[in-house]
């Protein structure tokens, strides 16, 4: 609403997620829904912008996700879709091997990311937030083939070794670069028009 935003619906498949949205959340031209991301209860061409932040890699049926994210965009209208790096979040495994979270369905490379999204929309620019080094990711690559979890567990503590440093502006998305890889990837996806 404060983007200029005429109204705002909200979905998410537990109740109780959606009362607590309901209460700390009310305003006008705000409605929360219990809904199916992957079947949402709303008309074809019903949204200019679709915003899924952290969601993708928590369901099975990713691309019915993306498939209703087309169905209910607008002509020319944007998905803004983010998610864990899986080559800096859980080092070392491939997507077919699962994901150290254990309420990660499984999480994406950057190719593997950007080639899903482009099976659905015909323009997709991909940004990153909070980068590191490809030496540092490589190291935990190879860390996390020989074991995933301590993998995981040296770029926690990296990170919280960070904290005493880190900075807001670090965590702005921005573009990728090369000799980098970012932490979590935002996608911004253009439908047809």
């Amino acid at each position: 609403m404060a983007g200029g935003a005429a109204s705002v619906d909200g979905f998410d498949l537990s109740s109780d997620a959606v009362t607590e949205a309901r209460r700390s959340s009310a305003r006008p031209g705000v409605e929360f829904s219990v809904g199916d991301i992957t079947r949402l209860p709303v008309g074809d061409n019903s949204y200019d912008l679709y915003v899924s932040f952290e969601t993708l890699e928590h369901i099975q049926e990713d691309h019915a996700m993306l498939a209703e994210a087309v169905r209910v965009l607008k002509p020319g209208g944007r998905l803004l879709c983010s998610t864990p790096n899986r080559d800096v979040m859980n080092p070392g495994k491939t997507i077919e091997q699962g994901s150290f979270n254990p309420y990660h369905v499984r999480e994406y490379s950057p190719g593997e990311f950007r080639e899903l999204l482009g099976r659905y929309f015909p323009q997709v620019e991909i940004l990153g937030q909070t980068f590191f080094r490809d030496a540092y990711c490589d190291g935990l690559a190879r860390l996390g083939a020989v074991h995933n979890e301590l993998g995981v567990k040296v770029h926690q503590m990296r990170k919280f070794a960070g904290m005493l440093r880190d900075n807001e502006a670090r965590h702005f998305p921005g573009p990728l670069q090369a000799g980098w890889q970012p932490e979590f990837m935002v996608a911004i996806c253009h439908s047809p028009d």
